[in-house]
């Protein structure tokens, strides 16, 4: 199917006009997300890349639904590494397949011989959802450099008033609802 629209040019258009997306909206593109990844799951195959830019709007129902793409990165293999063998394929594997600001802190410090599974698709939709609401993934610095150490910390903050980038602080992001927290930390 041809998705002529994708959510990250809805996002690029959305940081262009200096407009947050509606909450709506987000939990849209969040709960079609999701609904691929339970489908992906129920089959044993974790996506391994979920992010923004592999999220398409459908063009049926007027675009409202969003499909996942770039299955080049799923995987069915969900066991521990072993050893520097395994843990040298699976960090090659990694790099190629992933993108640094969506990985798990497992995809991150592979030494700690995580199982890399589907569970790595649930972090990625929280800081896909961290992104859609803040326009900048959880585990960057000020300066937009994504932060190895926080992810494998875990630290973030889910602004309540974050300021509009390019507004000077006139304006900030709408305060998203304590649904949207929840979902965040449960990711």
């Amino acid at each position: 199917e041809y998705c002529p629209k994708t959510v990250h040019s809805l996002l690029d258009n959305a940081i262009r006009r200096k407009e947050p997306l509606a909450e709506r909206d987000i939990l849209n593109i969040f709960t079609s997300a999701a609904a691929a990844l339970t489908h992906l799951h129920s089959h044993g195959l974790a996506h391994r890349d979920v992010k923004i830019e592999n999220l398409l709007f459908s063009s049926e129902s007027n675009g409202q639904r969003v499909k996942l793409c770039d299955l080049g990165s799923c995987s069915s293999d969900h066991r521990s590494l072993r050893n520097s063998t395994e843990i040298g394929y699976a960090q090659e594997d990694i790099e190629k397949h992933t993108t640094l600001a969506y990985r798990s802190p497992e995809q991150v410090d592979l030494y700690s011989k995580k199982t890399i599974g589907p569970p790595v698709d649930i972090w990625a939709l929280g800081v896909l959802l961290y992104k859609l609401c803040w326009w900048r993934t959880p585990f960057e610095d000020k300066a937009g450099v994504v932060q190895p150490m926080a992810i494998l910390n875990g630290t973030y903050t889910a602004p309540p008033s974050l300021p509009i980038p390019g507004t000077n602080g006139q304006q900030t992001f709408p305060p998203y609802s304590p649904g949207i927290l929840t979902l965040l930390r449960a990711c």
